[in-house]
């Protein structure tokens, strides 16, 4: 019986030749606790050492056994289960509306600035909320409460640090009376500009360093469309609950580089392979270069990778919730009514 598993692993780099170990004894001034931490229980999950669950099946007499997983953020053996779990959860969190997949993106000239900064990070994620906010009401003249799911991503296909963030939302939300007003085109224009410009200032308020302060002054004239939004058509636009946890399942946490990606490994170089429009391309990178891409994406132990905002905020997800059932059954009576 022919398998799928991917002749190539990121355990296996890790693992061969003590590469991570020689890189630990190497970088160690540089290496951070919790990268540490997590590359090390990543290496030891499943092991029987740790420890084990053991089941009897009374039917067959046989007994069966699943050994601990690390529960890691970089590890693949535990990413899908989480990913999955993680997905479940949104899905029955979320409104039944349509919800849009946006994508927030930063020109490349910021992207150093964040690396081993998870707070401008988390500020990062926080600018999204305002802005959807912000561009409804210059749209529609008065305020909206958006409900929206915020998943940070530090990398991209190469493993290059490229922060950006994954959004679902909704096609509509709350007017200060808790009625619920639907709003399903977003102006690109005004969009990428209120990103932006709320990227600028919120980052500036926080950032130290005075060539940062420049570059972020400077960015208004280097970009004076604003900055990426992908919000796409609609193919963006997800139209069911299952769809959302399927969708919202691919962009959940889950380690930089899956294994499959990885073309080759030699003992000293690690090739691996990524597609844009439906073309592939390939990187190789020598074992200390493709480690060092890799913890960097690690991040500190409670650091939240998904965030709720506005109606979803975990404060007030609750009664809101209850406010969208009044608002469900009262659409449900108008139309039978007119029916």
């Amino acid at each position: 019986m022919q398998t799928n598993q991917p002749s190539y692993s990121v355990r296996r780099i890790l693992s061969d030749n003590n590469n991570w170990n020689h890189y630990k004894l190497n970088h160690h001034s540089e290496l951070k606790s919790y990268q540490i931490k997590a590359v090390d229980q990543m290496l030891s999950c499943c092991d029987c050492s740790n420890g084990y669950f053991a089941y009897h099946c009374d039917a067959c007499d046989e007994y069966f056994f699943s050994h601990y997983r690390c529960n890691g953020r970089i590890c693949n053996r535990c990413g899908k289960p989480y990913a999955d779990k993680w997905a479940d959860k949104v899905s029955r969190k979320v409104f039944t509306k349509i919800h849009r997949h946006m994508t927030f993106t930063l020109p490349d000239c910021m992207w150093g600035m964040f690396e081993n900064r998870w707070d401008l990070i988390k500020v990062l994620s926080d600018c999204i909320c305002e802005t959807i906010k912000k561009v409804m009401k210059k749209s529609l003249g008065y305020n909206l409460t958006p409900a929206l799911v915020a998943v940070i991503h530090t990398f991209g296909d190469d493993l290059k640090f490229y922060p950006h963030v994954h959004s679902l939302v909704a096609e509509g939300g709350f007017t200060d009376t808790n009625q619920w007003k639907y709003f399903t085109f977003f102006p690109h224009e005004i969009l990428r500009k209120t990103w932006q410009d709320v990227v600028i200032t919120n980052i500036s308020r926080v950032i130290e360093s005075p060539n940062h302060k420049s570059l972020l002054g400077s960015l208004y004239v280097k970009y004076p469309n604003g900055f990426v939004v992908d919000y796409g058509g609609d193919n963006k636009r997800i139209k069911s609950k299952k769809s959302v946890a399927r969708y919202i399942g691919r962009y959940l946490r889950h380690p930089p580089i899956s294994d499959r990606r990885i073309d080759n490994y030699d003992g000293n170089t690690v090739k691996i392979w990524y597609e844009k429009k439906k073309i592939r391309y390939y990187a190789t990178f020598d074992v200390e270069q493709f480690i060092r891409r890799l913890v960097k994406h690690i991040p500190p132990k409670n650091f939240k990778m998904v965030r709720y905002y506005g109606l979803y905020n975990r404060r007030d997800v609750k009664e809101n919730r209850k406010h969208m059932k009044q608002e469900n059954a009262l659409t449900g009576r108008v139309k039978a009514n007119i029916t």
